[in-house]
């Protein structure tokens, strides 16, 4: 580590820990520094003039500055996990009575009270998932059973009645239809296209409607993409936001804005870090929304933590990469 990486990474560190922009002589002094002042000035002086830092308005401090956290992201901060986050999430993730929606539920929950963050779990997106196949399955003469199968490999089935007017062969017929005309087509988009289809399918099939629900309140459910958010009061407790009850409503408008799910759904690497206005928000420059994605048994899962650019990134990262890896294995051991 050089001596300005050294430096930008305690002015980063003392901001998220103190909240309060640090100066040339606090630096030399609380951190008894081996260097002259002049080096240190000339140095911070360089590194503001490079973007890593900035000046406050209220003092002669400097802060870090978005791209200042993105380095210090990269480059300088620790992989160490802390070690009480790491036994409240083993102790939830060794519960094999559990299941995995109920993990990541209980993980986020800890998230968010260890990191003083706001969590938020995020499911598939229907937007981009479409209809594989609609598929029958009869169980006797009197019911049967519909099955949907998406292109993500999510399926979905529900039990029907089969009235004394039809028969399994006009249902088939039916659902062949259904698949011609439907496969391919965005499950956001495909209630929409059933309805169209009422006079084919009544066509074949005299008392259809039973039927007909039964795909309907199937493809809702498929429609509904999973968005919990867990402590959102955490928002409360940060001092860039105590002092601003409009930054306050900015922030829960952006927690309930449909665009945040849709910006983080467009990420794919194992970690994402958006910072200030690369999450095109209302709130300038101070959000910052870390991601991970996680595949179980194809369906995707992302967990997300959001708060404001003064966040404690070491333990928020390492927590989150320890989670994501533990979910994918513990997936996988419940698929085996």
């Amino acid at each position: 580590m050089t001596r300005k990486e050294h430096i930008l990474k305690l002015i980063v560190e003392h901001f998220i820990q103190t909240a309060e922009p640090l100066g040339s002589v606090t630096l030399l002094e609380k951190y008894n520094l081996p260097f002259s002042s002049a080096t240190i000035r000339n140095d911070m002086s360089d590194l503001e003039a490079d973007g890593y830092i900035e000046k406050t308005h209220t003092s002669s401090g400097r802060v870090p500055s978005a791209k200042g956290y993105k380095y210090y992201i990269e480059f300088l901060r620790s992989d160490q996990l802390d070690d009480v986050i790491k036994h409240q999430l083993t102790t939830v993730l060794k519960d094999e009575h559990k299941a995995i929606d109920d993990i990541i539920k209980e993980s986020c929950e800890i998230l968010s009270s260890m990191t003083n963050l706001t969590s938020i779990v995020m499911g598939n997106d229907s937007k981009t998932e479409c209809l594989n196949k609609i598929q029958l399955i009869p169980l006797n003469e009197t019911s049967a059973v519909a099955v949907l199968v998406t292109t993500k490999g999510r399926v979905e089935y529900k039990n029907f009645a089969i009235s004394a007017t039809n028969s399994i062969e006009d249902i088939q017929n039916c659902i062949d239809i259904l698949n011609d005309r439907l496969v391919g087509t965005s499950i956001n988009k495909v209630i929409e296209k059933m309805n169209a289809l009422k006079p084919v399918l009544n066509d074949y099939m005299e008392k259809y409607q039973v039927f007909f629900n039964t795909l309907i309140e199937t493809v809702t459910h498929l429609n509904k993409d999973e968005y919990a958010i867990y402590g959102s009061e955490k928002i409360l407790d940060q001092p860039e936001f105590t002092t601003s009850k409009e930054k306050i409503k900015k922030m829960f408008k952006l927690i309930e804005n449909d665009k945040l799910f849709q910006l983080v759904k467009n990420q794919n690497d194992r970690i994402n870090v958006l910072i200030g206005e690369e999450i095109e928000s209302d709130l300038d420059d101070d959000v910052t929304l870390i991601s991970t994605t996680i595949d179980i048994d194809n369906e995707i899962k992302t967990i997300a933590l959001l708060g404001p650019t003064r966040m404690d990134y070491q333990k928020a990262i390492s927590a989150m990469v320890y989670l994501a890896e533990q979910i994918g294995l513990l997936g996988k051991d419940k698929e085996d």
